[in-house]
């Protein structure tokens, strides 16, 4: 949910659709005209989807320039590629660009719902400098225009080996007392991380995917084809860090 409500934020602003055609993003790149690819979009900026129906099997898909993420596995791919996915019916082909910034948090069925209280940050890694605007606000009635919001600036600086949360604009009190970043693809390098130049800590291994595709799918399948599906599924390993949110600055390098 904050990952779409901010890319809604973001089409409120400037007028960039939610879900993008590729040649927004890649327009001098020729594969993303191919008819074979016409389909595909980016959902916000961090994410492309390749959609197709349910009587297929398999997904030809093309990456453009730069590394990817496959969502589930968190398998790494290098972009400018065209390849077949295997596609069972519960796993829709999804791919997370390298450097991207994913907030989460748990299952609501709508703003109106609220979420537990930790707020979950997935930093991707990459070798580009990436920034994400989360907004975040009553999510019914107008109080945004009387500055009932809150937004930040999330930014995450690889060569300076950095994430920095802004200062909070905006009066609106979050849902979150906690922030968890999850880190992905950093191979165990998180170590001595400095919360805003003072207090040292290390990440901790967890397992946690962005997206497990078999979750609330277990009252479809047979039980004993279900525990095979999740056997097969496997486990993918992230490191991650829980602090307290602030209205402040934010700093973590390491």
């Amino acid at each position: 949910m904050p990952y779409l409500y901010a890319a809604f934020y973001e089409a409120s602003q400037t007028g960039m659709p939610v879900q993008r055609s590729l040649c927004i993003d890649y327009p001098f790149d020729g594969n993303v005209y191919d008819k074979s690819y016409q389909y595909q979009f980016l959902f916000g900026k961090d994410m492309l989807v390749a959609p197709l129906t349910s009587v297929e099997k398999s997904k030809q898909v093309y990456l453009p320039k730069g590394d990817w993420y496959n969502l589930y596995s968190d398998e790494t791919i290098s972009g400018q590629k065209e390849f077949t996915e295997d596609c069972p019916l519960y796993k829709l082909p999804v791919y997370i660009k390298a450097s991207a910034i994913i907030p989460a948090q748990s299952l609501i069925q709508s703003t109106k719902e609220k979420p537990n209280d930790t707020l979950y940050i997935h930093i991707y890694s990459g070798t580009k400098k990436n920034t994400f605007t989360y907004y975040e606000d009553e999510g019914n009635g107008f109080g945004y225009t009387k500055n009932v919001y809150c937004r930040k600036m999330i930014e995450f600086d690889p060569a300076n080996k950095r994430i920095n949360i802004s200062k909070q604009e905006g009066l609106f009190n979050s849902n979150f007392k906690k922030i968890q970043l999850i880190f992905h693809g950093f191979d165990n390098k998180l170590e001595n991380i400095h919360l805003n130049n003072a207090n040292t800590t290390n990440a901790k291994d967890c397992n946690c995917k962005l997206l497990n595709e078999l979750d609330n799918l277990d009252d479809i399948y047979d039980p004993n084809l279900y525990q095979q599906l999740l056997s097969q599924s496997g486990k993918t390993k992230q490191q991650q860090v829980t602090i307290d949110n602030s209205t402040n600055d934010i700093m973590l390098q390491w």
